[in-house]
């Protein structure tokens, strides 16, 4: 999410620039851990735990951040997502650009709520919502006004 999910790391900012160092160096470990294939060589590798101690404590931070800030402020934004798990929120999050794939997590936040119909845009613009469906049976809802959906999640 640091690294990956562009609005994610537009809004972290100087918390995304610092992970990104960290995951550099969890990749390093992890190849160096792949060309040697005897554990306890491995385990001897000089300054491997010191390099580990600082990734857990980095990536403790990391998290500790997510939660007190990041998450609280989109929580504070639109308060249903106090009712989502912190796993289905930062992958809703981290897909804003990809309406479609938020969508599959509307029943989570709105209950009742299967999933909402998107018209893609022709020109390769944000999709447009068209309806809903109910959860229970076959309800639909066509809304009296079609909209795009631009922004955030949250929004």
């Amino acid at each position: 999410m640091f690294v990956q999910a562009p609005e994610v790391k537009k809004e972290l900012g100087v918390k995304a620039e610092e992970f990104v160092k960290y995951d550099e160096l969890m990749k390093e470990i992890l190849r160096t851990g792949m060309s040697t294939p005897n554990v306890r060589k491995f385990c001897e590798i000089p300054q491997l735990n010191d390099k580990l101690k600082t990734l857990k404590d980095a990536f403790d931070d990391a998290e500790d951040y997510l939660n007190r800030n990041y998450l609280k402020l989109k929580k504070n934004k639109f308060p249903r997502f106090y009712f989502v798990s912190e796993d289905d929120l930062l992958y809703m999050l981290s897909n804003s650009s990809t309406p479609s794939l938020v969508i599959d997590y509307i029943n989570k936040v709105i209950l009742n709520m299967q999933t909402v119909t998107l018209k893609e845009d022709a020109g390769g613009g944000r999709p447009t919502a068209i309806d809903f469906v109910a959860s229970v049976g076959v309800e639909r809802l066509n809304y009296s006004r079609q909209f795009v959906l631009n922004g955030k999640t949250e929004e």
